[in-house]
């Protein structure tokens, strides 16, 4: 295991507790009445399975319906990261954001 792998891995298990538990805690707050709320408690779904999945792949190996856990987890996320995205889009207000000063070139 390569240093990088080592710094990955304890990155990853230090974050499995923040991982597991902001969708818990999160349940509990008004995140229904909006559109980026919703899709911030979906994508914290799909964060919980994948960063369990490769943390569990990396303790015990290959598990029964991993693939299918891990298709989940990756679906969950892309759904919640897109929500999140189209409802930062369609937000009141959002037709003035980027400024277009920002994509104006400069001499």
């Amino acid at each position: 295991m390569t240093v990088a792998d080592r710094i990955v891995l304890w990155l990853l298990l230090a974050s499995l507790p923040a991982v597991n538990l902001y969708p818990i805690f999160y349940a509990f707050r008004p995140w229904r009445s909006t559109p980026q709320g919703r899709a911030l408690f979906i994508k914290s779904l799909g964060n919980v399975i994948v960063i369990d999945v490769v943390v569990g792949y990396l303790w015990f190996g290959d598990y029964p319906l991993r693939d299918v856990i891990r298709v989940a987890g990756f679906g969950l996320f892309f759904l919640g990261i897109n929500y999140l995205f189209v409802s930062l889009l369609t937000a009141p207000g959002s037709s003035k954001y980027p400024p277009r000063s920002w994509f104006r070139r400069k001499s």
